[in-house]
């Protein structure tokens, strides 16, 4: 079955991502997921919507990834530092509030939030974790939320 759905899914990466090689890696890891998943799949039907699902999401992760990278170069970068004109005592004290915000929340979602900081996945921080993705997802979410509103507090 996986080898029948494998072209379709090829031909709607590509349609998202146009890139052979990146619709390829997204194929491949929407395949894998779905190998570890297989024993939870009862119906074809279900492998099929579900191998749509985990593909859009893959490309979904690849276009923001690919964006990130894309959206601001280096030398941009560099200028709109310079142009900020944010001394070196008002970028401490920022540096600071927000260590501070981290290091208000509870033990595991600081480590969540740490994981997601160094790049990690949702799906990678889950396997880290012991924990299942929506779970990190929303734990992710709320210390977010909570590093927000630690900050409007402080200033």
């Amino acid at each position: 079955m996986a080898a029948r759905q494998r072209a379709e899914l090829l031909r709607m990466a590509r349609d998202f991502l146009h890139d052979e090689a990146e619709a390829e890696d997204a194929v491949q890891e929407s395949l894998l997921r779905l190998w570890l998943m297989r024993e939870r799949i009862a119906q074809p039907r279900d492998f099929c919507l579900l191998a749509v699902r985990i593909t859009k999401n893959v490309c979904i992760s690849l276009w923001r990834k690919h964006q990130g990278r894309q959206m601001l170069p280096l030398e941009a970068l560099t200028s709109l530092e310079s142009s900020m004109r944010c001394d070196g005592v008002e970028e401490a004290e920022n540096n600071r509030l927000l260590r501070e915000a981290v290091d208000s929340l509870p033990p595991s979602y600081r480590r969540i939030f740490h994981l997601w900081r160094q790049g990690m996945e949702i799906q990678e921080i889950a396997i880290v974790a012991g924990a299942k993705p929506r779970t990190v997802s929303s734990m992710l979410s709320a210390a977010r939320a909570r590093i927000l509103a630690r900050l409007k507090q402080i200033s």
